[in-house]
C-alpha cells in the first residue's frame, strides 16, 4: 500500500449546501478560493483552476513534515499536492487523480492546472503508468446490472436455465419419428402357392397345361432364338444342338406336349409328366449358359 510505505493519509470533507460553501469561501484568501491551486505565487491563480466534482475534497491530514513539501492545496486550503523526498529522488502525491483523467483535461483552466503540475517533473525521461489500464474491475457484459444485485443475478440466471430446458424438451418432443423400413421379403413362392391352389380348387389341369407349355415355348423364342417351334425332327436336332440336351429327352418332351395338346382334358399325371420333363429341360440346358 502506498499510504503505509510513505506513511500518509488522506480523508474527506463533508459536502457542504451551497450557503455553507459561499460561507467558507469567503473565510479563504483569494488565491485559495472556488478550485484548486498552487502555493507557490509564480504558479497560483486568482480563484484556482477550476474544481474537480468527483473525488475533489480529499486532501493530505497525515505526513512527514520533514521531507515533504505541500505544492498545492483545494478550495478549503487543505493540501491536495506535496513532494516528498524517498531515496535520492522524491515523488508527486496527489489525493485528487480526478483532474488528470481525460474529461477533466479537456476543460481550459483544468489542462493549464495539470500542465502547471508536470512541470515541476525533471527534465529527464519518465514512465506513464495507470492503476486503471486493465480495464474496469466489475463485469463488462450487458448483464453486469442484474449481476451486480443479488435478486437480479438468480433470476437471470434462472430465466436462461428454463430457457435452456424448453428449448432440449421441445425439441426431443417434436422430433420426427424414423419409420421403420422392413425388409423386401420374396412373395415368388406365395404367389406360385396361391396360383396352384386355385387351378387345383378349379380342377383346369388342362389351362394350367397350356400356360404351362406356352412359357416354355416363350423361353426357346427368346433365350434360344428357335422362332419357328414345329414337332419335326429337324427341330428337335436343332434345339438339341443349341440347348445341349440329348435329342432323346427332347423327343420325349415334345411327345408330351402333343398329348396334352390333343386332348381337351388332361389327367394329374399327365401335368405331373410335363411339370417335370420341362423342369428336367431348364436345369439341363442352363448348364449350357
Amino acid at each position: 500500500e502506498v499510504l503505509d510505505t510513505f506513511n500518509i493519509a488522506t480523508t474527506a470533507t463533508p459536502f457542504f449546501s451551497n450557503a455553507d460553501s459561499d460561507s467558507l469561501q469567503n473565510t479563504l484568501p483569494d488565491s485559495l478560493k472556488k478550485g484548486n491551486n498552487f502555493v507557490h505565487q509564480d504558479l497560483s491563480k486568482m480563484g484556482g483552476y477550476g474544481e474537480i466534482r468527483k473525488g475533489g475534497n480529499f486532501y493530505f491530514v497525515e505526513f512527514d513534515s520533514t521531507r515533504t513539501q505541500i505544492l498545492g492545496k483545494n478550495s478549503e486550503g487543505m493540501p491536495n499536492l506535496i513532494r516528498m523526498n524517498y531515496g535520492e529522488g522524491h515523488f508527486l502525491l496527489s489525493s485528487n487523480p480526478f483532474a488528470f483523467a481525460n474529461y477533466y483535461v479537456l476543460d481550459d483552466s483544468n489542462a493549464d492546472y495539470v500542465s502547471k503540475v508536470f512541470s515541476h517533473l525533471p527534465e529527464a525521461d519518465f514512465y506513464w503508468d495507470e492503476y486503471y489500464k486493465q480495464g474496469r474491475s466489475e463485469s463488462q457484459t450487458i448483464f453486469r446490472y442484474f449481476l451486480s444485485n443479488e435478486a437480479l443475478k438468480w433470476l437471470l440466471y434462472l430465466s436462461v436455465g428454463s430457457l435452456l430446458l424448453f428449448v432440449l424438451f421441445e425439441v426431443k418432443r417434436t422430433q420426427r419419428a424414423i419409420p421403420v423400413v422392413e425388409p423386401p421379403q420374396n412373395t415368388t413362392l406365395e404367389f406360385v402357392e396361391t396360383i396352384s391352389n386355385l387351378y387345383l380348387e378349379k380342377g383346369s389341369h388342362k389351362d394350367l397345361a397350356n400356360k404351362k407349355i406356352k412359357y416354355f415355348f416363350d423361353f426357346l423364342r427368346n433365350k434360344l432364338y428357335m422362332r419357328n417351334i414345329e414337332h419335326s425332327p429337324e427341330f428337335y436336332k436343332q434345339l438339341s444342338e443349341k440347348s445341349g440336351v440329348s435329342l432323346k429327352e427332347i423327343e420325349k418332351l415334345f411327345l408330351v406336349i402333343r398329348n396334352v395338346q390333343a386332348g381337351k382334358e388332361i389327367y394329374d399325371t399327365q401335368l405331373t409328366s410335363l411339370n417335370e420333363k420341362i423342369d428336367d429341360f431348364y436345369k439341363q440346358c442352363k448348364r449350357t449358359f
